[in-house]
């Protein structure tokens, strides 16, 4: 039983019942890959393709593009866990109170 059909007042009946589209992730997939796995991969490829540099600068540009995929991979995540968290496991309250946390 949905949280909706479980709130119903008698007599009533649901009509018609709507579920997440895939293009709502497609913006959070976009901005993780785009705007941060893309770049952390070209960084990584910079600074092993690169002879002579040294190693301090070496290990800040490693650093960067590791924080850079990690951040996109976080982002790409955080939607696709919430998404299958309100849709296979926690009940609305449940939900909230993770966005509230989260928070």
């Amino acid at each position: 039983m949905s949280y909706v059909e479980g709130n119903l007042v008698p007599g009533e009946t649901v009509i018609y019942q709507t579920r997440l589209h895939w293009i709502v992730m497609l913006g959070h997939y976009a901005l993780g890959c785009l705007l941060f796995g893309l770049p952390g991969v070209l960084l990584f490829y910079y600074a092993f393709s690169q002879a002579g540099i040294e190693s301090k600068t070496l290990h800040l540009m490693e650093g960067g593009g590791a924080a850079l995929l990690a951040c996109g991979v976080a982002t790409i995540l955080d939607v696709t866990l919430l998404v299958l968290i309100r849709l296979a496991v926690a009940p609305i309250p449940v939900l909230r109170l993770l966005l509230c946390v989260r928070l």
